[in-house]
């Protein structure tokens, strides 16, 4: 995992306000009283089940480089949402495939002017399986 120094600083922030006893690690009493604070209280269970999926070496609490982990985990899954959210709304006619027609329409309602040429070479270019359409797999190298 590399982060970039602005990553980590705004990583180490965020773990600082978890870290409320500034002993370098996250238990499940001080992210129970984080959640509380910022108006979403959340269960014993949940909060258990949080550190356990982080807690990598089976302390029972998270440390930095836990915390790092866990959030980069947190933000491929945010960006896989989005990216499908994207991918569904392109795919006007629900086929599960991005075809010339709705790439093009897509690119043109970000303000993007493209030819049919252009748009079939973006395809050739991600096109793994040379159906002449994009997956959503496909989609996910393309962006």
């Amino acid at each position: 995992m590399s982060l970039t120094n602005e990553q980590k600083e705004n990583y180490k922030q965020s773990f600082n306000q978890f870290d409320q006893d500034g002993n370098g690690t996250i238990d499940a009493k001080e992210l129970k009283d984080v959640f509380h604070k910022m108006g979403n209280p959340v269960t014993d269970e949940v909060v258990q089940n949080m550190i356990e999926s982080a807690d990598l070496d089976k302390s029972g609490t998270v440390d930095f480089d836990e915390f790092c982990k866990m959030m980069v985990k947190y933000e491929e899954q945010g960006r896989e949402q989005a990216l499908k959210q994207a991918f569904t709304m392109f795919d006007t006619d629900n086929s599960g495939f991005l075809e010339e027609g709705e790439i093009k329409n897509a690119m043109e309602k970000l303000g993007n002017t493209v030819t049919i040429e252009q748009v079939k070479e973006m395809i050739k270019q991600v096109d793994t399986d040379s159906d002449g359409k994009v997956s959503f797999e496909e989609f996910k190298k393309m962006m």
